[in-house]
């Protein structure tokens, strides 16, 4: 189920090319990704603004809220993409992505990593350009770092929506959110992915999903302060030896988060667990089902109130769907 909030044409959705998906995987998070992985495996899926009584239906749980506010949830086979936002209580299965959430209906997948990745520029041979690419509500203020660079010959570089898959010119990648050691449970490691099959070093936080998949001063740098984020820059740029050991370790480990890896899990979580949880679904009275999602949905539809009168007390805005988390 693609987000309707967006006004994308489906039909150009659906014949988009994986190599060109970049911002639709940004607007339709997730799901644009499942779709054209699995519809070029051969497998009989469709893309769709509304939900289908008779499949499986995919959706992102944000995408989920809006679509079901007057739909009854009872009537469908859900599998919620809870990514980074408040779990979704009416999904046969939640997907998450960080190994911290996952348990029960609760299954732990991996983000795609960046349609159409554009590696590093092997001819390079300066390390000048050092680079956040995603969101900048996603990272910690690093607009003292230009300052800083500048110091020792490099400079900052920022890549926003539209620009994630062109890493030719990158020399180091940024994946900080706070300047400390918190672990980010809800967050993903697909930045860091993404810098290894773009053979590029990366230098992250302390969020639980890089060590979940990364050895620190291995495939990574981690640091907690703004003074270890200099130093790390300044070790990868004087010590060619170093620079080499990120890159071919973090390639080494990023083969297992090829496209084609991941797809292979999206394939046997269904044949394994979704697809026979859908039929036994299909068998049995549905009485159970509804008077679950009644007593949830009473529940739920009390904390989204509370939820909007919070952020509306506190002034803040509710977060889009988004990839690059």
């Amino acid at each position: 189920m693609a987000n309707p909030a967006t006004n994308d044409d489906l039909a150009d959705l659906r014949k988009l090319p994986w190599e060109k998906g970049t911002v639709a995987c940004t607007a339709h998070t997730w799901v644009w990704a499942i779709y054209r992985q699995l519809k070029d495996r051969g497998f009989n899926v469709s893309l769709g603004y509304e939900p289908d009584a008779s499949a499986i239906n995919v959706v992102h749980c944000q995408v989920a809220r809006r679509l079901f506010e007057k739909k009854d949830f009872s009537k469908y086979f859900l599998i919620g993409i809870r990514a980074d936002f408040r779990p979704f209580p009416y999904g046969h299965f939640e997907i998450v992505q960080n190994r911290h959430s996952e348990g029960g209906r609760r299954i732990f997948m991996p983000l795609y990593s960046q349609p159409g990745l554009i590696p590093r520029d092997l001819s390079r041979k300066k390390i000048e350009n050092i680079c956040f690419s995603g969101r900048l509500q996603n990272s910690t203020d690093l607009a003292w770092l230009e300052e800083e660079l500048e110091k020792i010959g490099c400079r900052f570089v920022f890549k926003g929506v539209g620009q994630w898959q062109e890493m030719s010119d990158v020399d180091i990648l940024l994946g900080i959110r706070t300047f400390s050691k918190e672990p980010h449970h809800t967050k993903p490691a697909t930045k860091l992915y993404n810098a290894w099959l773009a053979g590029i070093p990366f230098v992250g936080g302390y969020d639980s999903a890089y060590e979940q998949i990364g050895v620190p001063d291995k495939d990574y740098l981690r640091v907690a302060s703004g003074r270890e984020l200099v130093d790390a820059i300044k070790n990868l740029a004087g010590d060619p030896a170093l620079f080499m050991k990120m890159v071919e370790n973090g390639w080494r480990k990023g083969q297992e988060y090829q496209p084609e890896r991941i797809t292979d899990q999206w394939i046997d979580f269904f044949e394994r667990m979704a697809a026979p949880a859908f039929r036994k679904w299909r068998q049995r009275p549905s009485w159970g089902w509804r008077l679950r999602c009644l007593i949830l949905g009473q529940r739920f539809a009390f904390r989204e109130r509370f939820v909007a009168w919070l952020l509306v007390l506190l002034g803040v805005r509710r977060g889009a769907c988004g990839n690059q988390g």
